[in-house]
């Protein structure tokens, strides 16, 4: 198992730190995947001799411990002695976490996961295999089992660390919930006190509003009742004025029919006088016409009888 440093919790951590703490482990477990990781030409298995054929090893010639599963108990924090206090990083970090990991490494290979000498010594005795046989079958066995190991390593978590993550986690979400929650309650009394603010600024500006339209209704009241009036006066002094009309009219019509009546009957006058002064020059001009006819008549009677009585002869006067 790949050796962690244990986080010493002296205070609640902050979802930064957590985020921090995360970081910096998953960064050491990229780098011990890569270092661990076999390549072709320096983690190769042990060459097998030529000529032979391995078979495949039974399950209990491999006498693994494995352990049942237990679940991890809630156990009280106890002070950690001066050998277990978490190693200080170094200032450049990754050269002090590249030889943290080499230190581990080295550890992991000097353990053994099963009996060598007891399995070279099956290999011997059951499967027919020489010693050298035999040693190269452990040393392969041994190499998967320590790579399969490292791997495991690599993805999962020890306990006491996933306990320590675990608590780390769970204190920052508390600290996360407590800051929410001040953070709610920040904003409801915030939001509750502009709300009570909106609502005196509404009702400053329904009164002003209900006041603004009184005055507005009283002036236009007023003005109306002003329009009203000066309409009542226009139509008073418009009727005075008709009625004076009127009565200037009926006063001239009346003047113009006496002058008319009175035209009249001195027209007709006129007219009598005229027809009968026609009547008495027509009747003196007959009169003189018809003395001058009779006038001239008798004159042209006496001419004639002058003309005869002058070219009458002897005859004419002894026949007569």
């Amino acid at each position: 198992m790949t050796r962690l440093p244990v986080i010493q919790v002296s205070r609640l951590p902050t979802a930064a730190s957590v985020r921090k703490v995360y970081a910096t482990h998953h960064g050491r477990r990229r780098a011990v995947h890569t270092e661990a990781t076999p390549s072709s030409t320096s983690a190769s298995p042990l060459p097998l001799p030529h000529n032979t054929s391995l078979p495949i090893p039974r399950p209990e010639w491999i006498p693994l411990q494995r352990q049942p599963y237990q679940q991890p108990q809630q156990q009280k924090k106890q002070p950690l002695s001066p050998s277990q206090q978490p190693t200080q990083r170094h200032p450049r970090g990754n050269r002090a976490e590249e030889t943290i990991l080499a230190e581990d490494q080295n550890r992991t290979a000097e353990t053994h996961l099963f009996d060598t000498y007891e399995q070279v010594t099956q290999l011997q005795a059951w499967g027919g295999f020489s010693r050298s046989q035999a040693k190269a079958i452990m040393k392969t066995l041994q190499y998967r089992l320590r790579l399969s190991g490292s791997t495991m390593s690599k993805e999962l978590l020890a306990n006491a660390q996933l306990e320590n993550e675990t608590y780390l986690i769970k204190a920052a979400l508390a600290e996360l919930k407590r800051d929410v929650q001040l953070l709610r309650q920040s904003d409801t009394s915030l939001l509750q006190t502009e709300l009570t603010s909106l609502l005196r600024e509404v009702e400053t500006i329904d009164q002003r509003l209900n006041e603004d339209l009184g005055n507005m209704r009283a002036d236009v009241e007023l003005a109306m009742n002003d329009y009203r009036g000066e309409v009542r006066e226009e139509q008073k002094t418009t009727e005075h004025q008709l009625r004076e009309i009127n009565n200037r009219l009926t006063v001239v019509l009346g003047d113009a029919a006496t002058e008319i009546e009175s035209l009249k009957w001195s027209v007709i006058w006129r007219g009598l006088l005229g027809g009968l002064g026609a009547a008495l020059s027509i009747s003196l001009i007959g009169y003189v016409l018809g003395s001058f006819r009779a006038r001239v008549s008798s004159d042209r009677n006496r001419r004639r009888i002058q003309e005869t009585e002058n070219n009458l002869t002897f005859a004419d006067m002894e026949i007569s």
